[in-house]
């Protein structure tokens, strides 16, 4: 290859000639590409600025089975031909990780987890645009910024071209995007998914298996996080007679409209609980029980409410029972809420005049509350006589939202859910991957095991506690 061809490098494979664009690899003038499978940096081209060149040849492929390298010379394989490399790669040629809701409280820290574990493949989306392409800007790692409003179905097609993962971080209405998704096979999770309230489910989990379509429901706290926890000890103790997951929040931390109007949406309507095997109707915000939180928070009371992850653990995990509680923070916010509901005042607490009327009044105590930022996660497994926690707690519970979203994202991203459908994470993320990856940033459950159930009204101190996860 004479230095004329070096300047505008053309990769063969096959015979068919693709275009490597300048744009998206600025100096490539100092590479030489040998092969479809081989960039060697050549001149003053740095290890570092081959490293970027080959990662944005990859990432342009969804099925690069391999990519290594030794010094300054990278082997990629490649298992399928590369196509229309304009810039983003067409929908039959997808890797990109769509992060919907990206610049928003919990998207911004997926969108930058994710970016540096997949450069030139991350695209922040929502319906402003240039907020997207700002912290695409701030990120760098190759993300770009796209608009898409899930509520108009019009933007949901162009926003998923050459996307083969998205990370859903935003409430929906209509499922415009999951079904879109689905549609065209693109693997999916979502952090807002509200399964107490899931109608959908054996229509979608149909047509995802025909599609090939990987989707998993539930990536955040709970569900997300939770289910690991209620995987990890319903495997210790083999037969699961019961399973209560228990959240503590804070009014001061930091959370979007959204994780505001699901709770208030929750409030407003009651659900269905299984106890014993038998379902029956319950109230948000009522059944005040004491649950003991990890230190310094301590025992606090909370309510029956419609957690996620709790609807599917009698056909995940094969639970008796199946409980979701919350507690916030402070206490008196929690006592107001079950005061106001006992009262019947749960469809007004939803209501548009609730909200208008009040806004201000929420802004202030987040405000005056600030610096109590704290969240707690507590998943209860009872079965074979032996009782099990697994606890999480720290401040700021928008970054451990965030750490596990990412990691499921991953998952999906790199293949390791090969299996199409629909999904719960319990059922295709394994719990001792899924907690090394977040131990590194700080996040690491406790276990305890208590007292067999039988002795467990009398004595409710842990008896032991047994190495972290």
């Amino acid at each position: 290859m004479d230095s004329s061809e070096a300047l505008e490098p053309t990769i063969t494979r096959k015979g068919s000639p693709l275009e490597l664009e300048r744009s998206s690899c600025t100096g490539t003038q100092n590479l030489r590409v040998e092969s479809a499978f081989r960039i060697e940096a050549t001149s003053s081209a740095s290890v570092a600025l081959t490293t970027k060149c080959a990662n944005a040849l990859s990432s342009w492929n969804g099925r690069c089975s391999n990519f290594t390298s030794s010094g300054s010379v990278f082997a990629i394989t490649v298992t399928e031909p590369v196509t229309g490399l304009n810039g983003r790669h067409p929908m039959s040629n997808r890797s990109d990780i769509l992060v919907v809701g990206g610049y928003g409280v919990v998207g911004r820290r997926i969108a930058a987890q994710l970016s540096p574990l997949f450069p030139g493949r991350v695209v922040i989306a929502g319906r402003d645009e240039k907020r997207a392409e700002a912290l695409s800007r701030e990120l760098g790692q190759g993300t770009c910024g796209r608009r898409i409003d899930v509520e108009d179905r019009a933007t949901v097609g162009p926003a998923l071209e050459g996307v083969g993962t998205v990370m859903m971080c935003v409430a929906q209405r209509e499922l415009h995007l999951l079904r879109s998704s689905i549609a065209n096979g693109v693997a999916y999770t979502d952090i807002t998914p509200r399964l107490a309230f899931w109608q959908a489910g054996d229509e979608i989990a149909a047509e995802a298996r025909r599609t090939g379509a990987r989707i998993v429901l539930g990536a955040g706290l709970s569900p997300g996080i939770s289910n690991m926890m209620a995987q990890k000890l319903a495997k210790t103790v083999g037969r699961v007679d019961r399973i209560e997951t228990s959240i503590l929040l804070s009014l001061g931390d930091e959370y979007g409209p959204d994780s505001l109007h699901h709770v208030l949406d929750a409030i407003a309507q009651p659900f269905n609980v299984l106890e014993d095997g038998h379902r029956h109707d319950a109230v948000p915000f009522s059944d005040g029980k004491r649950v003991r939180f990890p230190e310094p928070i301590g025992p606090r009371t909370t309510y029956l409410f419609p957690w996620s992850d709790v609807v599917y653990y009698p056909k995940t995990l094969g639970a008796r029972t199946s409980l979701g509680r919350f507690a916030l923070e402070p206490a008196w916010a929690g006592r107001l809420i079950a005061m106001l509901v006992g009262a019947g005042a749960r469809r007004w607490m939803k209501s548009s005049a609730f909200l208008g009327s009040n806004r201000g009044g929420i802004d202030r105590l987040k405000r005056l509350y600030a610096d109590q930022n704290q969240f707690a996660l507590v998943v209860t497994v009872e079965g074979n006589g032996r009782v099990m926690r697994m606890s999480l707690a720290g401040r700021r519970q928008a970054d451990v939202t965030a750490a596990g979203a990412a990691e499921i994202a991953r998952a999906l991203a790199a293949g390791e859910v090969e299996q199409a459908g629909v999904w719960l994470p319990e059922e295709v993320i394994s719990h001792e991957r899924f907690f090394e990856a977040l131990a590194p940033l700080g996040w690491k459950p406790s276990i305890e095991v208590s007292q067999p159930s039988s002795e467990r009204s009398r004595r409710d101190r842990p008896s032991r506690v047994e190495a972290r996860p």
